[in-house]
């Protein structure tokens, strides 16, 4: 049996496209979720690396006042004092390096959101641009 492709069944009406407007609506959905999603992205590094930061800095000033500030602290501290500064060195060293990673990041993600903005410019959520 030969089908005919020019052929409408009873069920279908006429060829209709989506009024330009709702074709805008979808778009603008579309974009909007892409946008959510990268902006929530960079609140959650930007917390991230702002809580990380502040504990940085924590144990940054702990180990100071552990480590003593004469030129011969280190000849007379005790083996409790020592391991306790070793371990800070090491948990200092962890978050320089996961620091570097969330900035890192928070680049490529700001590049993503620059990238959507020059890509989709008239995209409106909620009677703003990306930018805004």
């Amino acid at each position: 049996m030969l089908i005919n492709p020019f052929r409408r069944s009873r069920s279908d009406g006429p060829f209709r496209t989506r009024a330009p407007a709702r074709d805008q609506e979808l778009d603008n959905q579309l974009v909007g979720q892409v946008a959510s999603a990268i902006d929530d992205a960079l609140q959650k590094i930007e917390a991230q690396r702002d809580g990380l930061k502040r504990r940085l800095d924590d144990v940054i000033a702990r180990a100071a006042i552990v480590g003593g500030n004469d030129l011969d602290d280190f000849l007379t501290r005790d083996e409790a004092r020592a391991s306790l500064l070793a371990a800070s060195d090491d948990e200092i060293a962890r978050g320089q390096v996961r620091l570097k990673t969330l900035d890192e990041q928070l680049s490529h993600f700001r590049f993503l959101k620059a990238a959507l903005q020059t890509r989709f410019p008239d995209f409106k959520a909620d009677g703003e641009t990306i930018a805004g």
